[in-house]
């Protein structure tokens, strides 16, 4: 590398003393924190508000210099270039120069469980990135260390529904990663526990779901399919554009739309653990909790045990039958007491 040229102002206190130079520079590009220079086992820590900057120790004329970047900047991460970083000395040098900029890292993408086609993905509102199968996959465009990330799905699949997970973030100093699961069905079943009408409002039937489903080992999250006044599948639920499947896989409606608007294509006959609805003795038949109309909404708030708060004898309720596919099998018999006791249908979100 060519000698970095030099000014003539020296640094000569006393008469015949050696003179002696500074060596320093410029910084352009500096947002990060943490630039360490080096030249000679000399060191200088440059902030980024900084536009020059200055060894502490000075060189005698003829000494050799030779600046070089021993720490990167952080916070956002930068990579500096040193120019005109070596020569020898004649005067004060102030021609060494630092160039920062910041880094720049890829957005990455795995996606599992995709079987259909037209998945378009987007990181930051843009950069659309189409997925037709399963794999790791990457934005075109780079991310700015210190700006933040999202990516989203802006077209979802043919007959699937998939799901961001660690979707957001801010890049720091290497590429980020997050991750696309893609579903073809959402399981429904009918609980193998039963229970009488004191179920802790809708949100204890949510969580006795929830527990079935834990201990069979089924991933998701589940909700009763249950009503009263203060809500119903038709406002609680994520209406699924996917099929509603038994464990074994039995299709019981295309979609939300297909489960509240049309026959099922299948009984919900199966419980979580494999097991078919028994006959409950104090009804002499099969049934579950639900006053839930078909469509979702809630059937008559009068027979829904007091907001699923109570098991008297004169509380009432209505119930579904799980070995039918028309209508009743949400709405079948009214007038139920709520000490009796009957299984949920248990629906994934």
């Amino acid at each position: 590398m060519p000698d970095a040229p030099s000014t003539n102002n020296a640094d000569a206190s006393e008469p015949g003393a050696t003179s002696t130079f500074t060596v320093g520079g410029t910084i352009t590009g500096l947002e990060g924190d943490g630039l360490l220079l080096e030249s000679g086992g000399d060191s200088v820590v440059v902030s980024k508000s900084d536009k020059t900057f200055v060894f502490p120790k000075r060189l005698e004329a003829g000494a050799r210099f030779a600046v070089t970047v021993k720490v990167q900047p952080s916070g956002p991460a930068q990579t500096c270039v040193v120019t005109n970083g070596e020569g020898t000395v004649s005067g004060n040098v102030t021609s060494v120069s630092v160039d920062c900029s910041t880094n720049t890292y890829v957005t990455r993408v795995k996606v599992t469980g995709l079987v259909g086609t037209g998945l378009v993905l987007q990181n930051n509102g843009g950069d659309d990135l189409t997925v037709n199968a399963s794999g790791d996959f990457a934005f075109a465009k780079k991310v700015s260390s210190g700006a933040p990330y999202l990516v989203t799905i802006k077209t979802q699949p043919a007959n699937e529904e998939c799901e961001v997970k660690v979707a957001s973030g801010t890049v720091v100093d290497a590429d980020v990663t997050a991750t696309v699961t893609c579903r073809q069905n959402r399981v429904v079943f009918t609980t193998s526990t039963v229970y009488d009408g004191k179920l802790g409002g809708l949100d204890g039937a949510d969580a006795k779901c929830q527990a079935r489903a834990t201990a069979a080992n089924l991933p998701g999250t589940f909700r009763a399919w249950l009503s009263d006044a203060t809500g119903s599948p038709s406002t609680r639920f994520n209406k699924s554009t996917v099929p509603y499947v038994l464990i074994d896989g039995t299709v019981v409606a295309d979609s939300y739309a297909a489960l509240t608007t049309a026959p099922l294509k299948h009984a919900l006959d199966l419980t979580e653990i494999g097991g078919v609805v028994v006959t409950e003795p104090q009804f002499g038949r099969q049934v579950v909790w639900s006053t839930t109309r078909e469509n979702g909404t809630v059937y008559w708030d009068e027979y829904s045990c007091v907001h699923w708060t109570s098991n008297a004898e004169t509380d009432a309720s209505q119930v579904g039958s799980p070995i039918v596919t028309d209508t009743g099998w949400s709405a079948s018999w009214t007038g139920q007491p709520c000490s009796r006791s009957a299984p949920l249908y248990c629906f994934e979100q």
